[in-house]
């Protein structure tokens, strides 16, 4: 698969993995969870499809699935992190309602995600 096709193979995983992690926040802070477990819960629903997506469309991995679903998970859990933090400084701190915080940090944490990998991304095309 050519890189061009593999980032946009990755950015189809991305945008399938945020709109499950919405739609399952949502849900299961409708359905009366608690907004922080919803938000941990909906995250490991929404890594295992993007981690699916990509080992479809894009891994050429030797390794076998559980190794590669753990690294996978290794490597996204600082965004969990750092939505579990600002959430509960949202929510608990400010008293912003949870359906508004989760979408404020959302856009910010895929703000800052893209500003560290944008450089990464921009060699990785480049090479190619």
């Amino acid at each position: 698969m050519n890189k061009r096709r593999s980032l946009a193979a990755g950015g189809l995983g991305c945008a399938a993995a945020a709109a499950v992690n919405f739609i399952i926040y949502f849900a299961f802070c409708h359905s009366g969870m608690n907004y922080l477990d919803a938000n941990t819960t909906a995250w490991i629903i929404a890594i295992f499809i993007w981690y699916c997506i990509e080992r479809r469309l894009i891994c050429q991995s030797r390794n076998t699935w559980y190794k590669d679903l753990f690294s996978f998970y290794s490597r996204h859990l600082s965004t969990l992190l750092a939505e579990t933090i600002l959430l509960l400084l949202a929510v608990d701190g400010l008293h912003t309602s949870s359906p508004v915080s989760k979408v404020i940090i959302s856009i910010v944490t895929a703000l800052v995600n893209f500003f560290i990998y944008q450089n990464k991304v921009h060699n990785y095309i480049q090479t190619g």
